[in-house]
């Protein structure tokens, strides 16, 4: 068998990937769209369970946010995770759970991916990929070393800047022109991994944080699809260059520098 015939065997292969996120309207575009590929079986989706901390469910986490963020932003966050899943009826996209149910998919819901119950969750898929979306949680070296085509991330800004938890509402607050996505390799540390592949996006004026999120996520999906598909082929990863900058959960001030934070038309017009 010739060098190009195995390669063209190889890509008709299907390739096996864990989805890992925090369930939300954003996780949901990616995840809808990676179930379109014909040349991708997601074997199983681990949902964090957390918010801030590993060892605090949300119940004791939303008052911390509450102080940190104030009210406008623990209400944003509200709507693209729990409201959109209360209102997935007459939501324009399908959430993480429901994708989930129509194909019949594995999920394990966890605090921390590391445990050894996780693990085994992960390992028993044996995938080829691991892909994380919007996932609150470090993955220690033993999770990295489960999928044997390595682990990738998604991250809505342009790496190695605006690392951290929401790196759009900080371009917006900063006045940026411009920010975009990052599809980048993993390692320990948050959103410091080589760089495989970058897409460039402009800030709206007036539009709200959602639909520049939005925005990310649905050019994101695009990128992820088509480096999986590619299975790496013609990646190079780029390692990053300088430390780039770092944002934690945004304080009160951050937030009011963002005149709009979701738009409910969006909400229900919106999707992959």
């Amino acid at each position: 068998m010739s060098a190009g015939s195995h390669r063209e065997r190889q890509l008709s292969e299907p390739l096996s990937l864990v989805f890992c996120c925090h369930p939300g309207f954003y996780a949901s575009l990616v995840l809808a769209e990676l179930l379109r590929s014909p040349r991708l079986k997601i074997v199983g989706v681990v949902m964090s369970t957390r918010l801030m901390r590993k060892n605090r469910n949300l119940l004791f986490d939303i008052p911390r946010l509450l102080r940190t963020s104030g009210p406008r932003y623990s209400c944003y966050q509200g709507i693209i995770t729990l409201g959109h899943s209360l209102l997935s009826g007459v939501c324009a996209q399908p959430t993480v759970q429901a994708l989930c149910r129509r194909h019949q998919l594995p999920v394990w819901r966890t605090l921390d991916l590391n445990n050894p119950d996780s693990l085994s969750f992960v390992g028993d898929k044996s995938p080829d990929y691991l892909l994380t979306v919007n996932f609150n949680q470090k993955l220690a070296a033993k999770v990295l070393a489960l999928p044997a085509r390595g682990c990738i991330n998604l991250h809505p800004s342009l790496l190695p800047d605006y690392k951290g938890v929401d790196p759009v509402l900080a371009a917006i607050g900063a006045g940026e022109s411009r920010y975009g996505v990052t599809l980048h390799r993993m390692d320990e540390e948050f959103d410091t991994g080589a760089i495989l592949a970058q897409q460039k996006l402009s800030i709206a004026s007036g539009e709200c944080l959602f639909w520049h999120n939005v925005q990310a996520f649905i050019s994101g999906a695009t990128l992820a699809r088509g480096y999986l598909e590619a299975d790496g082929e013609g990646y190079v990863g780029q390692d990053q260059q300088r430390d780039g900058s770092y944002f934690g959960w945004p304080g009160r001030r951050q937030v009011g520098r963002v005149r709009r934070l979701v738009r409910f038309k969006h909400f229900f017009e919106l999707k992959v």
